[in-house]
């Protein structure tokens, strides 16, 4: 029997549904046009910015958190330090690049005088490190020093508190051996201030840790 021209014709047809599965037209309409293309790209861009934008301030708010936590930690090392050697021990505060060291003086030392210092074999600072690793804090905080008690949550950081300068030993505290801030210029005897600002934005933000002079013991304060 032979078969029916017109299936025949249909089958063989180049192009027809039934010889590939899809049309001419349809194999067109797969791919993306040009306008599509740069649309999807729109929104790609669009999205990406958005979340910039919103991850910016994140991002300097977690700084500046492990920046207070890390000078925390250091405040805890000198006054441990301190009472367990039964010593007295300075937490040195450098601004360039800004970090804290712990070193240990004598009864019969000047905490006043760096040659007085000491490090774990005894020997003054160049020629002994810290007693422990110092702490380097994000290179995108500074520190601010108050001379004179301020409340944290109120203050406006660029004119309270006093910018360390660069290079060198900028401040520091002096731990008792009964874990208690030793007076010292310029605090006296009042609790210690450490301002800690975080890179600029659209509003400066800053934490503040507190150093208890009777106890030597720290807290953060935040007036983000």
């Amino acid at each position: 029997m032979k078969p029916e021209q017109g299936a025949h014709s249909e089958a063989a047809r180049p192009g027809s549904c039934a010889a590939g599965g899809h049309t001419a037209g349809d194999m067109r309409r797969a791919g993306m046009t040009l306008v599509e293309l740069l649309t999807v790209m729109g929104i790609i861009a669009l999205v990406a910015t958005m979340s910039v934008v919103t991850f910016a301030p994140f991002m300097r708010g977690r700084a500046l958190d492990s920046a207070a936590h890390a000078l925390k930690n250091a405040v805890w090392q000198a006054r441990s330090y301190a009472a367990v050697h039964n010593v007295r021990a300075v937490l040195a505060l450098y601004s360039n690049p800004p970090r804290a060291a712990v070193y240990w003086v004598d009864p019969q030392g000047d905490v006043n005088n760096i040659s007085d210092w000491r490090g774990p074999a005894g020997n003054p600072p160049p020629q002994d490190p810290p007693v422990a690793k110092p702490t380097t804090l994000p290179g995108n905080v500074t520190f601010r020093w108050a001379a004179a008690p301020v409340d944290v949550l109120s203050w406006d950081p660029t004119n309270s508190f006093v910018v360390l300068g660069a290079g060198g030993v900028d401040n520091k505290l002096v731990f008792s051996p009964s874990g208690s801030l030793e007076p010292s210029a310029p605090l006296g005897v009042q609790n210690a201030q450490i301002g800690l600002v975080g890179p600029s934005g659209p509003a400066v933000e800053v934490q503040a840790l507190v150093v208890l002079f009777a106890s030597g013991l720290p807290y953060i304060e935040s007036a983000r």
